[in-house]
């Protein structure tokens, strides 16, 4: 099963979660939806002041924007995280 199997049942099934913190799924599966086909998506750099907004809708529970939210700055955010 991969990651992404799971990302897509965790979608479709009610109630079902993993052991991980909800900001570190919510940033995965924005990039796993959005930057699936995106090049060097964990080796390009984020914009370090969108970094801040999307910090700030983490800590919010704000929904990321496809139009407004850089994919490759939720990478970067993610990997700082991790």
């Amino acid at each position: 099963m991969t990651f992404e199997d799971i990302i897509l049942q965790m979608d479709n099934h009610v109630g079902f979660t993993l052991p991980i913190p909800k900001e570190l799924y919510k940033m995965a599966n924005y990039v796993l939806k959005e930057g699936k086909l995106k090049a060097d998506i964990f080796l390009t750099s984020g914009n370090l002041s969108l970094s801040r907004n999307i910090r700030e809708k983490i800590d919010t529970n704000q929904p990321f924007d496809s139009a407004s939210d850089d994919v490759y700055t939720v990478a970067f955010v993610l990997m700082e995280f991790l």
